[in-house]
């Protein structure tokens, strides 16, 4: 069962806790995710709306130990609101190479060609990752634990 949740309430975790005691479904939690016109027209801030998101993952952890995985994918939701100098670094655990030879970090950041010198290629995989988070890869990003 996949649930994407907004102002959830002790008392609906509970009953959704019971429901799922009775069968054998896997659970799936995910987040409100609006932009910033989306926020607007809700009439909220963002500061509100974080702090909306961060309440929702503090009732349903109470519930379902969600671990720290899912702390960490809305901070990288959270980070697409900071201004683009602010946002963390892509360090997504996962190397991407394109069917032109170009090996990433991130799908959509700047990576390097196969085919360049092998000094150049451990240069680039031993630096820190300087691709920014944008709202194209957040889903598929994640911080490496």
């Amino acid at each position: 069962m996949h649930l994407t949740y907004w102002k959830i309430t002790d008392d609906e975790c509970t009953e959704i806790a019971e429901q799922l005691d009775s069968i054998d479904v896997e659970l799936q939690l995910s987040p409100v995710v609006l932009d910033k016109a989306a926020i607007r027209r809700a009439s909220l801030t963002v500061a509100d709306y974080l702090e909306q998101q961060q309440f929702d993952a503090e009732v349903l952890d109470r519930h379902f130990k969600l671990g720290v995985g899912v702390q960490r994918h809305l901070e990288t939701l959270q980070d697409l609101y900071l201004p683009e100098e602010q946002r963390h670094p892509c360090r997504s655990p996962v190397l991407y190479l394109s069917a032109t030879g170009d090996l990433r970090r991130c799908p959509y950041g700047q990576g390097i060609n196969v085919h360049e010198p092998r000094a150049d290629l451990t240069l680039f995989l031993n630096r820190c990752p300087t691709d920014r988070v944008t709202p194209d890869c957040a889903a598929l990003c994640r911080r490496a634990d």
